[in-house]
Formats: C-alpha cells, structure tokens, sequence
C-alpha cells in the first residue's frame, strides 16, 4: 500500500549482527543516507529464517526496519516504500550532487509542496531518463505480482500527454476496454493493484482480456509476463509436479480466505 509518485527509488541492505539478540545493521546507498530509520530487526539464532520486512504507516516520517535474520546468513536488500517517493528521490539525487563536489544550498523539496509551481515550459532539462520497455516492466509486474508497478503503470494508460492520476488511469482503462468491445459492466475497478476488496471483475470480462492478447506460440509480450507453473515467480511452488508444471501460466490474485488464477494452459 505504498505511496505512488512519478520518481520513486528505495533499497535497505540488512546484515545480521556477529551474536544472536543484537540488533542487525541497516545500510542505505549513499544517496539517502539522511533518511530517518528506526531499527527494530533483530540477530535470530544461527539457520533460523530469515523474516525481514519494511514499516512506513500514514504520515511517519521514519522507516521501520522490523523481524529477524539469522547469524551468518548473507545480507539481504528489501525493497521499501517511501512515504514521499518524489522528496526521497530528490533527497538522493541531492545527495548524489554533493557527493560529486557540488554545493546545494537548500533541502530537497517535493514540487507539490511549492506555493508557486517552476515554469515547466521554461525549465532547463538536465537529464532525461528512459525505462525499460512495457513489455519487461510486465515482467516483474506480473510475474512477482509487485503492486508499486501495478499502480504505476495504471498511470501510463492515459498516454505520454495523460494526466498521472489514478482517477485518469481509471478512465483510460475503462475507455480502452470499451474500445475493444468489452462492457463496462463487467468491471469495476479503483486502484491498479487490486488491493482494494471494492475492485470486481466479470470472469467474462478476463476471458475477453485474455483471448485479445492469446498468441499459439506465447510469444506476445502479455503472455511472456506471466508466472510460469513451478518455474518462476508466484507460481514458482504450485502445481510442481503436474501436468501443469511449465504449462499452465497465469496472474494469481489473493486476499484473506480467497486464493485465484486466471491465465492459460494448453491441453492434451
């Protein structure tokens, strides 16, 4: 349930302490090394698992850094949300700045934080970054089932001009689906990564999504993003040896007592 802005960057390293009980040590890259961290991770005993997790609630200013990893076991690095994703990136392009010997007077500051907005036509582009194609950030998408990219790319469906609002995306999603024939009645949707118990989709309305993008060789882009049976990503560990094992691929869909999958298998 992150928050989701145009900028967003967040990696923690966390390595256990040399002696069961200690707290472990939480490293941030160089670039965001002022962000406010509590460590609440503890040193569990040696070949105990390893449970490390991110905490950043409403309107917290620290990240939480909470569980166990056991003694001698390899660092790890989690993802985190950032509870200003547009401040933390420039807090870190700041502090990459400084590092390479250039002043910067002042803090780093989101934009929507200005009482007067910069004059965006009149500005000065430093530096322009392209991302990967859709057709890899589907990848990780769909086949971990990451929910920052979800709502994300919920923000790219409005176009290169679109507005980047959820309300926007919604609309743009709704709009396209009608463009290929599907009724707006057999979905309701809220957010881009089904977080919401208010999102409700017709089984109809899959199969329609599906069938458009089927291909007899799975080779479209859609088709490769998905999680492969007993291979890779959320459905690395179900349906191992099956028939379905590196056969059947799909998206999987959870929530409390509620466990689905909507994608393809070929028959006999």
């Amino acid at each position: 349930g992150m928050e989701i802005k145009g900028l967003t960057v967040n990696r923690v390293l966390v390595t256990p302490a040399t002696i069961e009980g200690l707290p472990v040590t939480i490293d941030l890259s160089a670039q965001a090394r002022d962000v406010p961290i509590r460590n609440a991770a503890r040193t569990g005993p040696r070949g105990s698992p390893t449970r490390v997790w991110p905490e950043l609630r409403p309107g917290e200013a620290a990240l939480t850094i909470n569980g166990s990893i056991g003694v001698g076991e390899k660092p790890i690095t989690i993802s985190t949300a950032a509870g200003n994703p547009t401040e933390w990136f420039a807090r870190a392009a700041r502090n990459h700045i400084l590092a390479a010997g250039i002043d910067v007077a002042e803090q780093p500051i989101d934009v929507d934080d200005l009482p007067v907005r910069p004059d965006w036509p009149n500005a000065v582009v430093l530096h322009t970054h392209r991302s990967l194609p859709l057709s890899e950030i589907a990848k990780p998408l769909l086949k971990d089932s990451i929910n920052l990219y979800a709502e994300a790319v919920l923000r790219l469906a409005t176009g290169p001009a679109g507005a980047r609002s959820t309300d926007a995306g919604l609309d743009a999603v709704r709009a396209r689906l009608e463009s290929w024939g599907i009724p707006k009645e057999g979905i309701q949707v809220v957010d881009g990564s089904g977080l919401s118990r208010r999102n409700v989709v017709a089984p109809e309305t899959l199969l329609s999504v599906l069938l458009r993008f089927y291909d007899e060789q799975s080779a479209s882009p859609f088709m490769q993003a998905q999680a492969i049976a007993g291979r890779d990503g959320t459905l690395a560990t179900r349906m191992k040896g099956t028939a379905a094992e590196g056969n059947a691929i799909g998206k999987t869909g959870s929530m409390s007592n509620v466990r689905t999958l909507a994608g393809y298998v070929k028959t006999a």
